[in-house]
């Protein structure tokens, strides 16, 4: 047996708090069963940015797994859910639920991760929503973290994407969680002496294969070696979705912040639960260690001590009158100066990481990226350009002040700037930057860019009064009409008021081609020069948008 959490098809755990948004917003709420209702969901997902489909029609399938996925997490209800005796919870199926909501109402990062947590403290499988694993009830999490803890008392304390699929995701705590750290630890043992690290890795899974599916034919073993691949990613992916775990390598370890509260965690024995129980607990969001007040006040304090390690000045408020919300309220603020300040060490890194700058930029230019997560790019795109501001290393305002994006506990993206914002906004000592990024083409570029995108710069051109204020318009590939609309350059407020833009636009692989050449090169690239080849960009915006492209693709490739 194979086990995952969630489905394989939503892999982007924080898309589902979009998804809940646009369902919570629209008539489909507790309308979701039948064909009609799918197909009509996906297009909202698609409407809402949430999904990116390429078919014309028949998304029928798309709406079904995405409406899975929210079930199987406890965010809509499950029509499987057993009505108690008295008539409760008779609302409509699929309708949003208690933690679905709270979701739709984080809008930091942490809060979305403690809504995550509590779903997979709650998280069974099988349970009546989880039908297909024939096995003892246990909780994927709580596997995951007894297996993590006991193997930080022996050897490394951290599990590999490998060692996901060949040992955990294929065990259940009834194999004995000993005797899967031991082979996890042999396993490491055997590969640090083999010649061939990879010839080793691939060889110890198709014998693994082999064992199980002794009689599959080569095309069903490759389809086992996807689908393990698949599963450890998604496995991966949700549970870091917690807060519980950081990235270690090529795996994943326990948070050193969260050590604590997996203590606690682990302290309540495991109990199986039936499903009138588990869909009522799934639904309701499992009660956390952090809802209890002592350990609130501990947590506060650990972070209030950490923050003071770390050389910040801390007020200490009196906690002793502070109840449940004010005390979880006060932790979020503090664990929010503890990221922001290492994201400022982030931000001091990146001038030493234009290499895995620019392998991310040329990644996001191929038709299959290899280094980015499915339907990622648009996320990542941002992420990147974000990066490779931060390497030049002379922002005037805050890591964090110029990006909309929102990051995970690893400095990785989970979700676009919001809509009705810019993507990036980059202040230097004389000039200003707004950065706005695109993978769409053709057209439909300048149909969904070309409006938003002066918006945006008008709206930073008024907010900055004292300094000049300049738009760059980064595209895989820029539309002649897109460049037409921006070369423009105008902008009318409701007074009928003009605001005169100067956004250029520039395709992404001849901005990588202009950092590839600057990083490797002794003259770093200056905000000066930028806004210098800004300048002579615009110099010649007065020709038509064929022309200017040309023109810019020259002065930025050379």
């Amino acid at each position: 047996m194979l086990w995952h959490i969630g489905n394989t098809t939503v892999r982007t755990p924080y898309r589902l708090r979009l998804a809940l948004i646009a369902l919570s917003q629209s008539k489909l709420r507790g309308n979701l069963k039948g064909k009609k209702q799918e197909g009509e969901f996906a297009e909202l997902l698609r409407d809402n940015d949430v999904l990116n489909i390429k078919r014309d029609s028949g998304f029928e399938d798309l709406g079904r797994k995405w409406r899975s996925a929210l079930s199987q997490l406890g965010f809509i209800k499950h029509p499987k859910a057993i009505i108690d005796s008295n008539g409760a919870d008779q609302n409509l199926e699929y309708d949003i639920t208690q933690n679905g909501y709270r979701m739709i109402r984080a809008e930091e990062v942490a809060a979305q991760q403690e809504c995550f947590l509590r779903s997979l403290v709650s998280y069974r499988v099988p349970s009546k929503a989880e039908t297909t694993y024939k096995c003892d009830q246990f909780s994927p999490l709580r596997f995951v973290l007894d297996i993590l803890v006991r193997l930080e008392s022996l050897s490394e304390g951290k599990i590999s994407f490998e060692e996901m699929g060949n040992f955990v995701l294929r065990s259940t705590p009834k194999d004995d969680i000993d005797s899967i750290v031991s082979g996890i630890i042999s396993f490491r043992e055997d590969k640090d002496k083999a010649v061939s690290k990879k010839v080793f890795s691939r060889n110890y899974l198709s014998a693994l294969l082999q064992k199980e599916y002794p009689r599959a034919s080569q095309k069903i073993l490759n389809t086992k070696k996807h689908t393990i691949r698949d599963y450890s990613d998604v496995n991966f992916r949700y549970l870091k979705s917690t807060g519980l775990f950081v990235s270690k390598g090529n795996g994943i370890a326990i948070s050193p912040q969260k050590k604590d509260l997996v203590s606690d965690i682990l302290k309540t024995p495991f109990v199986a639960i039936d499903n009138d129980q588990y869909f009522t607990e799934l639904w309701h969001g499992a009660k956390l260690p952090t809802d209890n007040v002592p350990f609130a006040k501990k947590t506060v304090q650990t972070l209030q001590e950490e923050l003071k390690k770390r050389g910040m000045l801390i007020r200490k408020k009196s906690l002793v009158s502070l109840g449940i919300d004010e005390l979880n309220s006060l932790r979020y603020g503090l664990e929010t100066e503890l990221s922001q300040i290492d994201e400022e060490e982030y931000a001091r890194e990146q001038s030493s990481k234009w290499g895995e700058i620019i392998e991310y930029m040329e990644d996001l230019q191929k038709a299959r990226p290899q280094l980015i997560p499915a339907g990622d790019a648009p996320i990542y795109l941002e992420w990147v350009i974000w990066r490779a501001f931060l390497a030049i290393n002379s922002l005037v305002n805050k890591p964090w002040e110029s990006r909309l994006f929102k990051m995970d506990q690893d400095f990785l993206p989970v979700s676009n700037a919001p809509a009705g914002k810019p993507d990036l906004v980059f202040e230097f000592d004389d000039f200003v930057l707004v950065v706005e990024v695109t993978l769409s083409a053709s057209s439909r570029q300048e149909a969904m860019e070309g409006e938003p995108v002066r918006r945006h710069i008008a709206d930073i051109t008024e907010k900055y009064q004292d300094k000049e204020v300049f738009g760059l318009f980064i595209a895989r590939t820029v539309d002649s009409n897109t460049a037409e609309t921006l070369r423009m350059g105008t902008w009318y407020k409701k007074d009928d008021t003009k605001i005169a833009l100067r956004i250029v636009p520039v395709r992404l692989d001849l901005f990588c081609q202009l950092l590839r050449k600057r990083s490797s090169s002794k003259k770093k690239l200056k905000p000066d020069e930028i806004k210098a080849l800004l300048m002579r960009c615009l110099m010649d915006s007065n020709s038509d948008a064929p022309t200017w492209k040309a023109k810019i693709d020259k002065l930025v490739s050379t």
